[in-house]
């Protein structure tokens, strides 16, 4: 009987214990986290709610990208004004009345039309900030929205472009006014949660739009708001925080998102801030939170209940065991123990029982596992054939493999090679005929996409030798500035083309030599040239090939290849050299190319024995650097 109580006692202590630390810990942690998922929602609605803003802007931009585009003939033409307002008011009205109005410019800032009845022909607006950025051939936008001069009279967002002439120069301005409520809408179509106050704040403070106030408060100052400072300051594109709200009648949850901008669009600076009542906010969770208590007062009254039942299951065993144990030291050895349990007391009784049977029972066991033995064996010398079967199959799949690369090789570059050459006679003789001005930019095109093509080609057999391990060298003792002059004389008429500066800086000895296979390293040395080409800008860009000896060791060469281009982030760095990257990965991307280049520059050096990296410590564009065994490293590796 003592130890039914004192096992029901140290039962029930630790159940309500652990009951009640379980309970507070997982309240706690269920609140915070409620409220963390609570203040992210509401961060990741005002951020998609300012991304929709972004896009709508983003919108307007590219119709004035669309409209004086110089290949529009009807606005770049010389179209009559008439035709050019009666387009612009068919475009209009396509567009659902996004645009209020579209009013025309000559050159000097002179109205010259608009889409409206009441038109101002003849106005200067030659001095409006609008009319200067337009004619200097950049596209602008309000970055905070004005009143609008017309019959509307209300908040809008002016974008104004050049006009482009037959001859490719400005001739005037298209100026296109965007009511500002169309960007309120995006607020009313459902896109931010309910009882939350909206502002949309410009970069110098000012409110564009607000919930809470009516809409003569456009232009009011947003430094009431207590996050637009920190917003502003921040470098993350969401900052949320809770503080007393305007009135000092209680907290808010406050939450501003920054205009980041969408593809090319760089954004207004505009920041969204979004507020709601903390009691409002978080009910849910105070709701969830009180259920919680309940069902906990519920759980621990039902716990002690079922621990009293419990330790009256286990102390009846205990009890009957040691009744049976005073009987057999009493000499009782005939007595046979039962067990109604299934828990461990009653695995002990049954044990007991079972003794007896331990010797045939393990028999028993080892003729099983040898018979489990042989039909393991069977089945290993089965999946040993199995195995072979598969290896041959690979093998006979590996060489079918290699046959189907060469006949597709050879199958892509026997139709190359008379096309190659009926369009340079074409281009270099007369022999077929003289060519005009326009066919013969038709066959530039032709021989430029055989080059690509025969590339491609190439990078693909490339990666294929690399992979397979059946790259071959044909290595020889080569003088490195021979060979980097050589790769320099047949860069430059790509160079010249686009007027970039390419230039050589040696710094090892006039003899020095590397054993390598040299049209090899010329590949790597064209495949990093061509790819600083692509991303350095045109007239003014500049690409330097370096070579110098490593420091503090004579046994490799450096070959370092930098340039002022746009440079290379560190997520790309970790992908540059894996097959088929490409930094640029756009629809409509500015730079062609496999992606194979990087990486067969990459196994051509390792075959070299040498290895190629980005230099992460050169920050006025890219620096590409590979090591080649020198001849004197070699020496000292062979003694």
């Amino acid at each position: 009987m003592e130890i039914k109580i004192k096992l029901f006692t140290i039962m029930i202590s630790l159940v309500i214990v652990t009951l009640l630390v379980a309970s507070i810990i997982s309240i706690n942690s269920f609140s915070k986290g409620m409220i963390s998922e609570i203040r992210k929602h509401l961060e990741d609605n005002t951020a998609g709610t300012i991304d929709k803003i972004s896009k709508s802007m983003f919108d307007r931009i590219s119709d004035m990208k669309f409209l004086t585009d110089s290949n529009n003939l009807i606005l770049s033409g010389p179209t009559s004004t008439e035709k050019k307002l009666e387009y612009l008011k068919s475009v209009l009205r396509i567009d659902r009345q996004t645009y209020d109005l579209a009013t025309l410019f000559d050159k000097n800032g002179k109205e010259i039309g608009d889409t409206s009845n009441a038109s101002a022909v003849g106005t200067d607006r030659s001095h409006d900030l609008f009319f200067k950025n337009a004619a200097r051939g950049v596209i602008y936008y309000d970055k905070v929205p004005i009143i609008s001069n017309n019959s509307l009279n209300h908040p809008i967002i002016r974008v104004a472009g050049p006009l482009y002439g037959a001859n490719g120069k400005i001739s005037g301005v298209l100026l296109l006014e965007f009511p500002f409520s169309k960007i309120s809408q995006i607020f009313q179509t459902g896109t931010t949660l309910p009882y939350t106050q909206i502002n949309l704040v410009s970069n110098n403070g000012s409110i564009m739009y607000s919930t809470s106030y009516e809409n003569s408060s456009l232009q009011k100052s947003s430094s009431h708001l207590p996050i637009f400072a920190k917003i502003k300051n921040s470098s993350n594109s969401v900052e949320s925080l809770i503080a007393n709200n305007l009135n000092g009648q209680g907290d808010e949850l406050f939450v501003a998102a920054k205009d980041k901008g969408y593809l090319d669009y760089p954004g207004s600076g505009w920041f969204l801030i979004t507020s709601q009542a903390t009691e409002r906010a978080f009910s849910p969770v105070l709701d969830l939170r009180n259920s919680f208590i309940v069902a906990t007062i519920l759980v621990l009254s039902v716990a002690i209940i079922a621990v009293f039942f419990v330790a009256r299951t286990i102390s009846k065993p205990i009890t009957e065991l040691k009744e049976a144990a005073d009987k057999i030291s009493k000499g009782e050895l005939d007595l046979n123990i039962r067990t109604t349990t299934d828990d461990e007391i009653g695995d002990l009784a049954l044990h007991l029982d079972e003794m007896r049977e331990s010797i045939q029972t393990r028999d028993r066991n080892l003729r099983l596992q040898k018979e489990a033995l042989e039909k393991t064996n069977k089945e290993l010398t089965t999946k040993d054939e199995e195995l072979k079967r598969a290896y041959d199959t690979l093998k006979a799949s590996e060489k079918a493999k290699e046959e189907f690369i060469s006949m597709v090789s050879h199958e892509l570059k026997t139709p190359l090679v008379p096309i190659k050459i009926y369009s340079e006679m074409l281009l270099k003789t007369d022999s077929l005929g003289a060519l005009s001005a326009k066919q013969k930019k038709v066959m530039n095109t032709v021989m430029r996409s055989v080059e690509k093509l025969e590339a491609l080609v190439g990078d693909v057999l490339d990666v294929y030798k690399l992979d397979m391990g059946k790259l071959s060298l044909s290595k020889e003792d080569v003088d490195i500035a021979e060979l980097i002059n050589r790769t320099i004389s047949d860069l430059i008429p790509i160079t010249l083309e686009k007027q970039i500066e390419l230039k050589s800086d040696i710094r090892t000895a006039k003899k020095d030599v590397v054993f390598c296979d040299p049209k090899r390293i010329e590949q790597v040395l064209w495949n990093l040239v061509k790819n600083s080409v692509d991303f350095v800008p045109e007239k003014g860009g500049r690409i330097v090939i370096r070579l110098e000896k490593e420091p503090n060791s004579n046994s490799h060469i450096i070959f370092t290849v930098e340039d002022n281009g746009i440079g290379i982030t560190t997520v790309e760095r970790h992908n540059l050299f894996n097959k088929f990257y490409q930094a640029d990965t756009s629809f409509s991307r500015k730079h062609g190319g496999t992606g194979l280049g990087l990486a067969i520059s990459r196994g051509i050096v390792e075959a070299h024995g040498g290895k190629i990296w980005v230099d992460d410590n050169y920050t006025n564009g890219a620096s590409f650097k590979f090591t080649i065994p020198s001849r004197q490293g070699l020496n000292e590796t062979w003694h």
